[in-house]
């Protein structure tokens, strides 16, 4: 598994999103300034997101982004698979997908099933971390300090 810094500053803005009341959207500025990143860069991630299902868009002069449903029922899988495309990528079925010669192994493969239970106990643990915990974490590492 391996997370890009998409898939970090993707679940960065929604954190940012998430800490605001569930009814207040919050500005493109607001999150780049928060996040320090590129508006461009951001735009991208929130687009990904909002094609995922986990955040809409509102337009006007007191538009932004707000989380499509209770941060309490947003998962953290969710966010990587709206991010990332997935949350543990197996090169064997990257490949079958593709079309491409299925492997030499693929008979006799003793690694395949571990891959494949790697990413059911992946899965399951990353479906048990919801938005809002992540917001409760990142208000108590802020009050350590």
């Amino acid at each position: 598994m391996r997370i890009t810094t998409q898939g970090e500053y993707g679940i960065r803005c929604m954190v940012c999103i998430a800490k605001r009341p569930a009814d207040t959207p919050v500005s493109i500025q607001t999150i780049t300034d928060e996040e320090a990143l590129p508006k461009n860069y951001a735009e991208q991630l929130l687009l990904r997101l909002r094609r995922g299902g986990l955040i809409r868009s509102v337009r006007g002069a007191k538009g932004g982004y707000m989380l499509s449903r209770n941060s309490k029922l947003i998962t953290l899988k969710e966010m990587l698979i709206a991010l990332e495309g997935s949350v543990f990528e197996i090169a064997c079925d990257r490949r079958e997908s593709k079309g491409n010669i299925p492997c030499a192994h693929d008979h006799c493969c003793s690694l395949n099933p571990i891959w494949h239970a790697i990413r059911r106990q992946l899965s399951v643990f990353l479906d048990g971390i919801s938005q809002f915990q992540l917001v409760e974490a990142e208000s108590e590492s802020e009050k350590a300090f």
